[in-house]
């Protein structure tokens, strides 16, 4: 199977162990494509849940058919774990990028993870495309102007 991230599967959990989501259910791909690519025998994954909860920072709620999913449920962002990819039974749908962008958000702030660093746009010469800063320089000096009349 070809396993990748942002997509929603029904994977094998069985058997569970303490807390940990057990049973037959839909589980998103978090790992890297870089891992999966390569054949990676395992893959991180944050289970599923039918039982419903109030909007919290511990779940994403996938609306039912949003990504082959049958019923409604809630992505549980507090039960990432790795598992065997001999646990995954079929792909269910791709998860719609507003909805990973927020299991991603969510799981940075449940891990302590940074947001990813801003990549500056460059131009064909590697220069720094951004805004016209034009206006800057000419009142930077008209700036110092004025602190010097302010301070004298």
């Amino acid at each position: 199977m070809n396993i990748k991230r942002g997509r929603l599967y029904l994977a094998d959990l069985n058997p569970r162990f303490g807390t940990e989501a057990g049973k037959s259910r839909p589980v998103v791909v978090i790992q890297t494509d870089h891992l999966n690519e390569i054949g990676h025998p395992s893959t991180w994954i944050l289970p599923c849940t039918t039982r419903l909860t109030p909007r919290n920072i511990l779940r994403v709620s996938l609306p039912t058919q949003i990504a082959g999913n049958d019923h409604e449920c809630d992505v549980m962002i507090d039960q990432s774990r790795v598992i065997d990819n001999k646990r995954f039974v079929r792909m269910l749908g791709i998860i719609p990028q507003i909805i990973f962008e927020e299991i991603e958000e969510k799981l940075r702030q449940v891990g302590g993870l940074q947001p990813p660093a801003v990549k500056e746009k460059r131009d064909e010469k590697n220069r720094p495309i951004g805004e016209d800063r034009s206006k800057e320089i000419v009142e930077l000096p008209r700036l110092k102007e004025k602190e010097e009349k302010e301070d004298g």
